[in-house]
C-alpha cells in the first residue's frame, strides 16, 4: 500500500522515463492477475489506481498504454469472479481517472 501510494505521488508529480513507465505498467498488470483475487480490497484500489493513472499520463505516449481497455477486458473472461470484479474495477477506475 505504501509502495503504491508513494509510486502515485512520483508519477502524478514528476516525469518519469517512458520505459520504466511501461515497465510499472506491465509488472502492475501481471500482479493484478496473479495476486489480485489474494489482496485486501483497499491494496488492489490502490494499485488499480497507480496503473491507470500511468495510463492517463501516457496515453499519447505510446501506444501500448492504450492496450489497458483490451487487457482489462481480458481480466473479464478469466473463470473467476474476483477476476471479473478485478476487470471492472480496472475499467471503471479508467474511466473516473481520464474524467479528471
Amino acid at each position: 500500500m505504501l509502495a503504491s501510494s508513494s509510486l502515485l505521488k512520483q508519477v502524478t508529480e514528476h516525469s518519469l522515463a517512458l520505459q520504466l513507465r511501461l515497465d510499472i505498467r506491465n509488472y502492475l498488470i501481471n500482479y493484478l492477475a496473479k495476486r489480485g483475487p489474494e489482496l485486501q480490497s483497499f491494496v488492489t484500489a490502490s494499485l488499480i489506481q497507480l496503473l491507470c493513472r500511468l495510463t492517463k499520463f501516457g496515453w499519447f505516449d505510446d501506444d501500448r498504454f492504450r492496450d489497458l481497455v483490451k487487457e482489462s477486458t481480458n481480466f473479464l473472461s478469466q473463470a473467476t469472479s474476483d477476476h471479473y470484479a478485478i476487470g471492472l474495477k480496472i475499467l471503471n477506475q479508467l474511466v473516473s481517472e481520464m474524467n479528471q
